[in-house]
């Protein structure tokens, strides 16, 4: 199911990319969900301001980071590549968040099996992205979408 609904963003994010520019797409999308989330705290009355100095810093960062620059190089990249180029180069998120995770967080440990999984995924998704042609005139948009998923895999961290 989940790869179902990623390929329908991916095609969404493909037929508004043809009529709106990408920025306003994704900023308008991003309002969208921000108003339903508002509707929803207001009509549960859910207690959602930020508590502490950390709270305020963590709802920046993440805002900033995790939403506000992986969308805009997901659109702007995604207006240079078809959306299953997107989809793949995407899929590097789960790749790139455990080396990040290990350089940032000094409790975190990586193992040599850890080492050939990641590997093997990262040779995977080349694998497929070359067979499909993602690099061919496409280096801007695959270069944007990947800064996507560095953004995005560096939030958790």
């Amino acid at each position: 199911m989940e790869g179902r609904i990623t390929r329908t963003a991916f095609t969404a994010i493909e037929t508004g990319l043809e009529t709106l520019p990408p920025l306003r797409f994704a900023a308008g999308r991003l309002d969208v969900a921000a108003f339903i989330f508002a509707g929803v705290v207001l009509l549960r009355r859910i207690q959602w301001l930020p508590r502490t100095k950390a709270d305020v810093a963590l709802i920046l960062s993440n805002g900033l980071l995790v939403i506000g620059a992986q969308f805009a190089f997901a659109f702007l990249g995604q207006s240079y590549v078809t959306s299953g180029v997107a989809a793949i180069v995407i899929s590097f998120t789960p790749i790139i968040t455990p080396i990040i995770a290990i350089r940032i967080l000094p409790t975190e440990r990586i193992y040599i099996t850890d080492v050939i999984d990641l590997c093997t995924g990262l040779a995977g998704v080349i694998a497929i992205a070359i067979a499909g042609g993602s690099f061919d005139g496409q280096l801007l948009g695959v270069g944007l979408l990947l800064a996507a998923a560095v953004v995005f895999a560096s939030g958790p961290c």
